[in-house]
């Protein structure tokens, strides 16, 4: 949509709007991290963070190593990719499109598992200050939105990341520690509930010009019905943890987004805008999905065990 007006303009015409704020999906992502987080805290901090490294690293560097030989990305960025660094400084996509949150999250996460190594109660107080912080940082960026952290004097997407996954925690925590007794009216209620969030967020979204809240209320919106669909109090939450097809995708969908850096990268390193729009929406979307199942079941599937053996027995 950047890069190919025609594109652009059939979007935007198809929901009936001249604007979408597609990239606050980034935001979604990290308040659900936030959320599983939390459930692994009984955990060896260590042993959590050992896993969202082999979590995160192996799609990011296929794709880095493809960028690589495919466009014109330096293979200098190495070791912020073996850091998960990229993300921490003014916004740098180590790939040059897109990949900055891998590393905010990474980070992000390793913070939130050392503050509530020791007691939980005085975590959510330290929890709720830096949370705190980061509203206000972002509050008082020069640009309005989730942009504002681009330009304001910290330099770091990580106030973005931490405020959002700690929603994520705290909903998590509510969910676990809040248990209400279902019956029909409850039920009916939390259906109405459910679907004004997602109703709320979509317009955020789709319908920007008739919206009044601030961007970070639409995070607390969406943490409203992952507590409500935590427990499936509503019939649409119920609906939608009885599907199995998005448990089934959701194993995908961190491998697919990274993979459409690669064709994205390939189309604006060389130029490749003589395409037509619809072969070039093609390329994108689908290549990004074949990749992305490969990454999956190929490199995180086989290789990185592969590969871990020997390091295993290594350290035996």
């Amino acid at each position: 949509m950047q890069k190919y007006p025609q594109v652009r303009e059939s979007v935007l015409g198809a929901f009936g709007t001249s604007f979408l704020r597609t990239g606050f999906g980034v935001e979604f992502f990290f308040v659900i991290g936030g959320f599983f987080l939390y459930h692994k805290l009984g955990e060896p901090v260590w042993e959590n963070i050992k896993k969202l490294y082999s979590r995160l690293c192996p799609a990011l560097l296929f794709v880095f190593l493809l960028t690589v030989i495919t466009s014109d990305i330096s293979f200098s960025s190495f070791p912020s990719i073996l850091t998960l660094s990229t993300g921490l400084s003014i916004p740098k996509d180590v790939t040059g499109w897109g990949d900055w949150y891998v590393g905010v999250y990474f980070w992000c996460c390793c913070l939130c598992l050392v503050i509530f190594l020791k007691s939980r109660e005085q975590a959510f107080c330290w929890l709720g200050i830096l949370m705190y912080v980061c509203v206000v940082l972002r509050f008082h960026g020069k640009n309005s939105g989730f942009l504002s952290t681009y330009f304001s004097f910290v330099g770091s997407e990580v106030v973005r990341g931490f405020f959002s996954i700690g929603i994520g925690i705290v909903t998590a925590a509510l969910s676990k520690k809040i248990k209400l007794n279902k019956c029909k009216f409850l039920t009916i209620i939390f259906s109405i509930v459910e679907l004004y969030c997602i109703a709320q967020v979509l317009n955020y979204i789709v319908n920007i010009k008739n919206w009044n809240f601030n961007f970070w209320d639409i995070e607390l919106t969406f943490a409203i019905f992952l507590f409500s669909a935590a427990s499936s109090y509503g019939y649409i939450s119920r609906l939608l943890n009885h599907m199995f097809w998005i448990g089934k995708f959701s194993r995908y969908a961190y491998s697919i987004f990274l993979a459409h850096i690669v064709f994205m990268r390939g189309l604006l390193s060389h130029n490749n805008f003589s395409l037509s729009d619809k072969l070039s929406v093609l390329i994108v979307f689908s290549g990004a999905i074949l990749l992305g199942v490969f990454e999956y079941h190929v490199i995180e599937k086989r290789v990185v065990p592969f590969c871990g053996q020997f390091f295993i027995k290594e350290q035996k």
